[in-house]
This record gives C-alpha cells, sequence and structure tokens, in this order.
C-alpha cells in the first residue's frame, strides 16, 4: 500500500447487512481473491486488516482464529449469521477483509463485543461471510436493493369516518 486515494462514489447500500458498493475511478487494481464461506472451518487463521482508531493506525493487521461460524448476533436491531473471530477490532476496522492464512477474503469485518452483563469483553469480533457479502453486492449493483428479503406493500392512512 503505498497511501494513494481514490474519489469514490456510493452505488447502493444495505443497512441490514452494512454493506455498500462504491465506484471508484482507478484502473489496473487487483482485486482481491475471494474464499469460499461454505469452507471455512472453525480454527482456521483468521487476519484482520484496517484503519483501526483512523488514521493514525492505518494499514493494521492483526491475528487470530474463526471462533465460530454462523453465529447468530444482533447487530443494530438486524439478527445477522456471521463468522465470530478472535483477532483484535476496533473501530476503523468495519468494511476491511477478514481472511485466512492464503490471504483469501473469508469475511466483512462489521463488529464487536466489548461489554457483556456490565463486564468488559475482548477478543471476540464478527464478520459478514464473504458468500453474503457477494450475494448482497450482486443484488445492489443489480437491482439497488436486497432481492431475497419478504416485504408487504401496505399502505397505512387514518379512516376519518368518511371514504373519498
Amino acid at each position: 500500500m503505498d497511501g494513494t486515494t481514490f474519489p469514490a462514489q456510493t452505488v447502493a447500500s444495505d443497512v441490514q447487512t452494512d454493506i455498500a458498493v462504491l465506484k471508484v475511478a482507478a484502473h489496473g487494481m487487483e482485486p482481491a481473491e475471494l474464499g469460499y464461506g461454505g469452507e471455512v472451518l472453525v480454527g482456521e487463521t483468521a487476519v484482520a486488516l484496517g484503519n483501526p482508531l483512523g488514521r493514525g493506525f492505518s494499514e493494521t493487521l492483526t491475528v487470530g482464529v474463526v471462533s465460530a461460524r454462523e453465529r447468530s448476533v444482533v447487530v443494530e436491531r438486524y439478527e445477522m449469521s456471521l463468522l465470530q473471530f478472535d483477532a483484535a477490532v476496533n473501530s476503523g476496522n468495519s468494511g476491511g477483509p477478514l481472511s485466512n492464512s492464503m490471504g483469501q477474503v473469508i469475511g466483512m469485518v462489521n463488529a464487536k463485543i466489548t461489554w457483556d452483563e456490565g463486564a468488559r469483553v475482548e477478543g471476540i469480533g464478527f464478520a459478514v461471510p464473504i458468500d453474503r457479502v457477494v450475494e448482497v453486492s450482486q443484488d445492489l449493483i443489480r437491482y439497488g436493493f436486497v432481492q431475497d428479503r419478504p416485504w408487504l406493500g401496505v399502505v397505512v392512512t387514518q379512516y376519518d369516518g368518511e371514504w373519498p
């Protein structure tokens, strides 16, 4: 990383999964190799890359292991099925890659637990599995929203005793 920055434009985003698709005006960049979420194993190396606590600690790498797969976690009132890992995570890691020992991206870091029932907690981080990141990103690019969610088309109005 040479510190080069590029302007980016948000194409679409999904609050429920905390995923956004950005358009960057850059050429000749190598994409990261993606792993396959179905092959992620508990005990496998988990490497988190990010900018914890802002620019003063940019390009920080922390290492741990995958602690659990398909962990049901509520993040910002949305229930998600996430990878749990124990590599250090701080503000600024969110949105960064979680990779395996081969450098393949296996998830996108999005949360950590810091307090539970009054006790300080360390080493419990979470990532959206890469398969879900790809699926949501493709829907955002193709449709502008995520396709696999049920919705009900209801309009609510106040009844004042007379219909128009």
